[in-house]
């Protein structure tokens, strides 16, 4: 650019040259536009051709229609038999989440990214309602005719808890019963569901074994279940293992005073006790045992078990250990036990009739050879990618709708003109049908959905108080949908969440994902409506604080910590200072102020006395079936069931647009994260936070993030501690204990270093 300047300042070019080369760029972009222009018209007639197709292709199968021409029914039986594909679902490399991390590079290119997908071994990392969302797409999708699940491989499917399990679950049974129209696919069956045209899809699966009882869970929604013949089902039943660490901290001479309110209020047991006190194992004993009870119903439902799957039947099986494959089918648990994965003999044998007999003499009549039809499998990865694309394309199409509209309504000879082309009101560009299910998009209806994911802190408060006032001021958002995923945190941080959503003016549906307990509880608890999962891990009305003590740990290495303060209470907060009567009655005082408190946001959100609240409070922790029966929540069932209730009481249509919040970041933000960097990472610090990892993930549950864990291993990183500098450090930073609201052990602790460090 300099060189240019310097050119045109000292050979001045005539004015005539540089009008020519003006014009020759103007040209240059225009022609550029015009290519992208036709470009993108071009793929937008694919995507219209395509469906028109679809669309003839299945209108004369769905009203059972025959012409008198035998050859153009068989051409069509044809045609459509050639796009029929079973979606294939790799859960053996699937790792399902609530809310997946804002990734730099798939916020740059998220199609590029998702084509790619990496090898076929990786991980598949997906949001639980992405995959619901696939799998309900594929149930109304004509050329979709089954669903083929794949487990064990050596992977292992990871889901975020057993409320995943369940939404998926769900999903598989609404594709079963796709020959139905469902309006709210999370109820039950009988209320589901209205008649309709069509053959039922099948779904099947298999496993070469279940080595986790998670995957069995999800594998029995499946119509047809396959298990290898050396292959194990692995029912152990649901259990839950809490470490405790009392031991271990008075081997070094620290102190955790913990200040709780509710005798179930359990978290900081890991810190204080060597093992389950009563009240905490009454509480997990019930937990754990409703959560396999609904488990173990479920699957007598799924797989038509016959009334002899009682208690006692199923205490048999967790006592007896893996059961074989054998074993397996003779109690009905499995359908069959091929020796190896029989899709593509499946898929083979719907060519013709000679592939089919040769399958059938191969399967026997175990096999179900008939009902999975189809030729071709489609992947998860390409599925996806193709509802994306007609996303788009579904936008473009309303987004010129709009502009179609407002030319026409400002001018008469618009409308004369746009109906030579049989472009009429209302529908204008948009197909009768289409203009008539999607009505709402006129209407510019729209559902906010937003998530509350993880341990709730003052930054993850910030973003989601953020998001609820600019949602306030978006007149086209006519409810919101709260998606909880969260053992709780800060009470701070969740009176914060508490009150925007108090303050919001449009109505709040919320839903509980995996756990909504403590202060996931505290900031919902004035929702219009709440809907849980029956295995949702929710309640624990109660709060706890913690103040370490590490004076014999500083003595024990020689360092003695002196005070001068201004006040009694000056440094009542200090990690190197005793307690004392005075300011342990002041701490007391504060957990009372704050459960009087949270007792009485339940109460009034909940309509329930103080006394019945009480009842219900004390820390105790309910599974979503219970809090049901103890009207802490309105109704079981998962995000869609949420998002179908705020569609039909809170909208015109009864439909809308559906909008997820907070929305990904901007590429100006993301290219500034990439530009930045992080100094105090060091090759020490990346082994810790391995080994952290490790150990975070055998504590129950772990929800803390790893971001979070990182943040921890870094501050215990920054000194070492056999150095008097470090007990300088921390006798500077530390802030007050405030009191907590969480169901974790790990978040306790994790909270209580994060408090000494100033993470937080």
């Amino acid at each position: 650019n300099v060189t240019m300047a310097g050119r045109l300042t000292n050979r001045s070019l005539p004015l005539s040259g540089l009008v020519r080369r003006a014009g020759s760029a103007t040209k240059t972009a225009f022609a550029a536009a015009g290519v992208l222009t036709l470009g993108s018209a071009y793929i937008d007639y694919q995507l219209e051709r395509d469906r028109q197709e679809a669309r003839l292709r299945h209108s004369s199968a769905d009203n059972n229609y025959h012409s008198d021409d035998e050859e153009a029914d068989a051409a069509a039986a044809k045609a459509r038999k050639e796009h029929q594909r079973v979606l294939v679902l790799p859960f053996y490399r699937m790792k399902v989440v609530e809310k997946k991390k804002a990734n730099a590079l798939t916020s740059l290119a998220p199609q590029l990214i998702g084509r790619l997908g990496g090898d076929a071994d990786s991980t598949i990392q997906i949001e639980a309602h992405d995959l619901v969302d696939i799998i309900h797409n594929a149930a109304a999708d004509p050329d979709i005719v089954g669903l083929y699940g794949v487990f064990g491989h050596g992977g292992g499917f990871s889901a975020g808890g057993y409320g995943h399990i369940e939404e998926i679950r769900n999903a598989i049974r609404v594709f079963n019963e796709s020959h139905r129209v469902h309006r709210e696919p999370n109820i039950e069956h009988k209320a589901l569901v209205l008649p309709r045209n069509g053959d039922a899809k099948p779904t099947y699966c298999y496993a070469d074994d279940f080595g986790d009882q998670k995957e069995y869970f999800l594998a029995s929604a499946f119509t047809h279940v396959h298990l290898q013949p050396q292959g194990d089902l692995s029912l152990y039943g649901v259990g839950m293992s809490v470490p405790f660490i009392r031991s271990a901290l008075d081997k070094y001479g620290i102190i955790a005073h913990v200040f709780k309110h509710g005798k179930y209020k359990n978290a900081a047991n890991s810190l204080t006790e060597t093992g389950f006190i009563r009240a905490h194992r009454e509480n997990t004993t019930a937990i754990v045992s409703s959560i396999n009870e609904s488990i173990c119903e479920s699957i007598i439902q799924s797989r038509s078990l016959p009334d002899s799957f009682n208690q006692r039947m199923w205490k048999r099986i967790f006592k007896y250990g893996s059961l074989t494959a054998a074993n397996a089918k003779e109690l009905g648990l499995v359908d069959y036990t091929p020796v190896v994965d029989p899709l593509d003999s499946i898929l083979q044998a719907n060519k013709n009739n000679e592939e089919m007999k040769k399958a059938k003499e191969k399967w026997g009549k175990d096999i179900d050879v008939g009902s999975l039809k189809g030729t071709k499998t489609i992947s998860l990865q390409e599925y996806k990618s193709k509802l994306v694309k007609n996303k788009k394309y579904d936008e473009r199409k309303w987004h010129w709708h709009e502009k179609l509209k407002f030319l026409a309504e400002k001018s008469s000879a618009t409308t004369q003109l746009l109906s030579l082309f049989q472009c009429n009101a209302p529908n204008y560009n948009i197909d009768e049908d289409e203009y008539a299910a999607k009505k709402y998009k006129s209407e510019k209806e729209k559902i906010a959905v937003v998530h509350v994911t993880g341990s709730i802190m003052s930054p993850m408060a910030k973003k989601v108080t953020d998001t609820l006032r600019k949602i306030k001021k978006d007149d086209d958002i006519k409810a919101v949908v709260l998606r909880v995923d969260s053992s709780g945190g800060s009470v701070i941080a969740s009176e914060a969440i508490y009150q925007e959503c108090k303050d919001m003016p449009k109505p709040i549906v919320c839903s509980f994902s995996n756990m909504a307990a403590s202060g996931g509880y505290y900031l919902a608890a004035h929702c219009d409506r709440i809907f849980a999962l029956p295995t949702t891990i929710t309640g624990s009305i109660g709060v706890f604080g913690i103040k370490f003590d590490a004076t014999g740990l500083a003595r024990d290495y020689g360092v003695s910590i002196e005070h001068i303060g201004t006040g009694e209470f000056s440094a009542s907060n200090s990690l190197f200072q005793p307690m004392t009567p005075k300011v342990e009655a002041a701490f007391k005082r504060k957990m009372n102020e704050t459960y009087d408190g949270f007792k009485a946001i339940v109460a009034s959100g909940r309509n329930l006395s103080l006394k019945e609240v009480e009842a219900r409070a004390q820390g105790r922790v309910w599974t979503g079936r219970d809090a049901l029966d103890q009207s802490l929540v309105d109704e079981l069932g998962g995000l869609d069931k949420a998002i179908s209730y705020a569609k039909v009481h809170y909208t015109k249509t009864g439909d809308a647009e559906l909008e997820y919040w907070p929305k990904p970041p901007s590429v100006t933000s993301v290219i500034s994260r990439l530009m930045g960097s992080d100094g105090d990472t060091t090759s020490a610090v990346n082994v810790m936070q391995q080994l952290w990892s490790q150990l975070a993930g055998v504590m129950y549950p772990p929800i803390a993030s790893e971001e979070d864990l990182n943040n921890i291993v870094r501050f215990i990183a920054s000194g070492s501690i056999s150095s008097p500098a470090l007990f300088g450090v921390l006798s500077e930073n530390c802030h007050s204990p405030e009191p907590l609201l969480t169901i974790d052990g790990n978040e306790a602790l994790k909270v209580a270093l994060m408090s000494v460090s100033k993470t937080y």
